[in-house]
């Protein structure tokens, strides 16, 4: 929730990865695409968490929507 309505336009992943400009390249090939990338959790400022992102353009305003959940979240739901 705290990323709704910020710009995002230079944010990193913990990696260091420019997610705005990763998502537009891999949106150059797909109209929805999946990708994983590398976050904290709010309760773990520390360690990497890896979590698979779905992704598109909307194009009437120009913008990337994405949402994501933690793989391990995922991992625990379908067991």
């Amino acid at each position: 929730k705290k990323f709704i309505g910020k710009d995002m336009t230079n944010f990193k992943d913990m990696r260091g990865v420019n997610l705005v400009n990763e998502y537009h390249k891999i949106l150059d090939k797909n109209k929805i695409a999946f990708t994983k990338i590398y976050f904290n959790k709010p309760d773990d400022k520390i360690h990497e968490y890896p979590k698979i992102v779905a992704i598109t353009r909307f194009k009437p305003l120009g913008i990337v929507i994405g949402t994501g959940e933690y793989l391990d979240v995922v991992r625990k739901q379908i067991q």
